[in-house]
């Protein structure tokens, strides 16, 4: 059957959502800015714990912390971020 997968916000939503409605911030510069990878349900399940202890926490430091390895294939190398 596979490995089930989810999308993950890598900036939470709560965040985007605090950052949009500040006002300070074009929307358009902070949609650019926003970066969606796909999960493990497995992952999802530490990324989502993580959150629930750590609000003050965001982005690739989450992910960090449950030590997924994350790779940027979006050039011409892999690389791990």
């Amino acid at each position: 059957m596979g490995v089930k997968i989810q999308r993950d916000h890598v900036m939470r939503k709560e965040g985007l959502i605090s950052r949009l409605l500040n006002g300070d911030e074009t929307t358009r510069d902070i949609l650019k800015g926003t970066v969606h990878r796909v999960v493990t349900e497995e992952e999802h399940k530490c990324l989502t714990l993580f959150d629930k202890q750590n609000k003050s926490i965001d982005g690739w430091k989450r992910y960090e912390a449950c030590k997924i390895e994350v790779y940027d294939f979006a050039g011409d190398k892999k690389r791990i971020i």
